[in-house]
């Protein structure tokens, strides 16, 4: 799903028009993106966590050449779905 679509399927739940639901799922974003820079995690309750976790620096190699290089330490989002959504998946 796109954001585009994702905006879509807002306004069509809600009583929004499409620029209205576009403002509000941009805002929910922003408001991710603050949550896990500040606090390093967002807990959605039934849904999942979105936490940031520390990559250490190790060697990789260029795919293309072959060439050994260095891969620096970063920092990656990561996210694990909460049980009722990850059971709701697996419903058949």
């Amino acid at each position: 799903m796109t954001k585009a679509q994702l905006v879509l399927k807002v306004s069509n739940a809600t009583t929004m028009d499409i620029p209205q639901a576009e403002i509000a799922t941009q805002a929910v974003i922003d408001c991710l993106k603050a949550g896990i820079k500040e606090d390093g995690r967002v807990i959605i309750k039934d849904f999942g966590i979105f936490k940031v976790l520390d990559k250490a620096e190790r060697k990789g190699r260029n795919p293309r050449t072959g060439e050994s290089c260095i891969i620096h330490a970063r920092k990656v989002v990561s996210f694990k779905s909460g049980k009722l959504f990850k059971n709701s998946l697996n419903e058949v």
